[in-house]
């Protein structure tokens, strides 16, 4: 209603794995043959929660990756909720998901205003952060993630203060992106992945933040999840 957009111009949700058509002799372009079936796998995040193997009242899947993300799974579909995004998941069942614009392109902008050698440097600086950080905070209202400091002005205050603000800013952010979840993920185990995952500082803020054990995985690919769909569909054996 807010758009003008009708009904009647929106497409049909479509099953998740479906196939949604075939290569063209086009896709030669791509060095792809003409015939292979194009597998709709929803958006990445859904591919990456099933290559998770995400059920509904299983786990919730944090992303930390350019930007920051917080998936769940549930059997029917959330009621709309400001801020978080609703749609179908595989096999009948739905998703709901909350992401943020800030997550590790942060931690890379503020790697370069510190003169850090990127995330694995900028780990190292935020492990030496104080506790409090010195009271330096960092707020994220700039474009594509960046921001700025404040407390700068207390004479203790270091960059590796910056480096833990940074990330107790991130933390904060992903803690009310939770909250936005019409989904109660209060009592399920959490999944961690994404570059970010890497960063012990990180992942022990966020933990302590969400007073919960996080468990790191390396298999939330998409391209995997995406693969694993195909394979359900019975395809020709040289195409899956």
């Amino acid at each position: 209603a807010l758009t003008g957009i009708e009904r009647r111009q929106l497409p049909e949700w479509a099953p998740l794995p479906a196939v949604a058509g075939h290569t063209t002799a086009n896709a030669a372009k791509f060095s792809l043959p003409e015939g292979v079936p194009v597998v709709l796998a929803g958006n990445d995040q859904t591919a990456g929660a099933h290559a998770a193997d995400l059920r509904p009242g299983g786990p919730v899947l944090i992303t930390l990756g350019t930007a920051q993300v917080a998936y769940a799974c549930c059997e029917q579909l959330p009621a709309p909720a400001a801020g978080a995004v609703r749609g179908p998941y595989v096999d009948g069942q739905f998703y709901q998901l909350a992401a943020d614009d800030c997550g590790a392109c942060t931690v890379d902008w503020a790697s370069g205003v510190l003169n850090l050698a990127g995330p694995e440097a900028f780990g190292e600086a935020a492990a030496g952060a104080s506790p409090d950080c010195h009271g330096v905070r960092f707020i994220a209202d700039g474009p594509a993630g960046s921001g700025r400091w404040t407390g700068l002005e207390n004479p203790e205050a270091t960059p590796a203060d910056q480096a833990g603000a940074t990330l107790v800013c991130l933390v904060e952010r992903m803690a009310a992106m939770l909250d936005t979840l019409t989904i109660d993920v209060s009592q399920q185990p959490i999944l961690l992945a994404g570059g970010g995952s890497r960063c012990e500082p990180w992942r022990q803020c966020l933990a302590e933040r969400l007073a919960t054990p996080l468990t790191v995985i390396p298999f939330a690919s998409p391209t995997l999840g995406a693969a694993k769909m195909a394979r359900t569909l019975a395809l020709p054996k040289e195409l899956s």
